[in-house]
């Protein structure tokens, strides 16, 4: 038996098999789990279980597939820490540019879930609001309803990012701190400048990227440790830059950037992992 103390998730089998490339060059040694899966060792015990890591993918893109690979990671693992490793889209090109790493404290979600006709009450309301340019559609006849949430991460969480800049283990890697950074967890394509600097606006945080993961994971890790009598999982969001959400001709195309993203956010979960295993082993 193996004691899985850090779980990394990631959307896509392209994404994990970098994961795995890169975590096996730090943690080398592997276990077989009963489920078949195989994990890597991140510090063996003598005369007890080997603390191991595992890694594993969302079945599905979006938030579904994070809610449901979490879901299933946590209760049949019971991880101390999950996190979620993969890329994003810049939306402040001159703060994270291509290949950088950051690590969102916050995750605005955005999700525009119901259609009205100008006929109702509901649209002519709209109508009165002065912020009613902000509901797609609007073309004096129908318009999209937002629906809104957010989820902070914990503070336990979030000492373990502060830890990596205080010690900088990630000197030598292109990370960028920006306190009260937040991201977008939008499921659908933004290409508009308009629309972020509107929801941009209305954010107390520095909302400067986009993804499709984010809310699914933290609303799920949240939910399941509500009512819990163990140790609550901490859920740690590593993402990489791979492009730019509405700027696409500033990106660069003559290297491949999600692999980059993804592999650099990797370098600094392992790094994360090797520091939090020295502070809680010893």
């Amino acid at each position: 038996m193996a004691l899985v103390r850090y779980a990394i998730l990631c959307a896509n089998t392209k994404e994990q098999a970098t994961i795995k490339n890169e975590l096996g060059k730090e943690f080398p040694e592997t276990y077989s789990l009963q489920d078949g899966s195989t994990v890597h060792i991140a510090l063996s015990r003598v005369n007890d279980l080997p603390i191991c890591i595992s890694v594993d993918c969302c079945p599905i893109p979006g938030n579904i597939g994070a809610a449901t690979i979490s879901s299933h990671v946590v209760v049949s693992r019971s991880p101390v820490y999950v996190f979620f490793v993969g890329i994003a889209g810049s939306l402040a090109p001159e703060k994270l540019k291509q290949g950088d790493v950051f690590f969102p404290e916050r995750v605005l979600y955005r999700i525009y879930d119901k259609v009205v006709d100008d006929e109702t009450e509901v649209f002519k309301k709209l109508q009165s609001d002065d912020k009613f340019d902000e509901y797609l559609m609007k073309n004096n006849s129908n318009a999209l309803l937002k629906n809104t949430d957010e989820f902070t991460v914990s503070k336990r969480a979030q000492s373990l990012i502060s830890d990596f800049f205080a010690k900088e283990l990630g000197a030598d890697l292109p990370v960028r701190q920006e306190p009260n950074l937040a991201i977008l967890n939008c499921e659908m394509v933004i290409n508009s400048k308009s629309f972020v600097k509107l929801v941009q606006s209305e954010s107390m945080r520095k909302l400067f990227a986009v993804d499709m993961e984010s809310y699914g994971f933290f609303k799920t890790i949240s939910e399941l440790n509500e009512g819990m009598t163990k140790e609550p999982t901490q859920a740690v969001m590593v993402r990489g830059v791979s492009d730019y959400a509405v700027d696409k001709e500033l990106a660069n195309t003559d290297n491949d950037w999600e692999e980059e993203a993804v592999r650099n956010a990797t370098r600094a979960t392992c790094r994360i992992i090797k520091d939090n295993l020295t502070s809680e082993t010893k």
